[in-house]
């Protein structure tokens, strides 16, 4: 991780690309691919931290790259011809992107926790701390209508985005 996070530093994609020049401008979908790729790095960093209890190698402060959305993930897929979409992927890519999306906010109140409660020096934590944190995560919860509806697939993936959370 280490490894893969000091090449997204190297290359920028922690940074958000600026406009010098509109013959400079990235494409469209190189952002999006550059989007995925840094906050897929940044939920593994999270959640490696919190599990190896080393400190985070992402500090927020140095990033400026937006957080991805739903488009970042289902526009790349309207390219693929339908017979190949049909036996490969799953019709609820749209709702499975939205839990991507989710993870990347839960991942990111998770890095506000870690911060905030397990720094190696400095004041404790006070209330206003805690409470800051509290209405980070709850902001993520995932709404419980409509479960019952969904396919197995999409039912496994909230389930697991519902552990995270948790």
């Amino acid at each position: 991780m280490g490894v893969a996070i000091g090449l997204c530093h190297s290359l920028g994609l922690h940074r958000c690309p600026r406009l010098v020049n509109a013959n400079d401008r990235l494409p469209e979908a190189r952002l999006r691919l550059f989007r995925r790729i840094w906050w897929s790095c940044f939920v593994r960093d999270r959640w490696l931290s919190l599990a190896k209890g080393t400190p985070m190698r992402i500090n927020p402060e140095d990033c400026d790259m937006p957080m991805p959305c739903v488009d970042d993930v289902t526009k790349e897929l309207v390219a693929i011809p339908s017979a190949t979409k049909d036996k490969y992927l799953p019709v609820e890519s749209d709702a499975l992107a939205r839990l991507w999306v989710n993870l990347v906010k839960i991942s990111a109140a998770l890095g506000s926790i870690l911060r905030t409660h397990y720094r190696s020096s400095g004041p404790n934590p006070g209330i206003a701390d805690i409470e800051r944190c509290e209405e980070e995560i709850q902001r993520c919860a995932l709404d419980k209508e409509g479960l019952g509806q969904t396919s197995q697939i999409l039912r496994l993936h909230r389930y697991q985005l519902q552990l995270f959370y948790e």
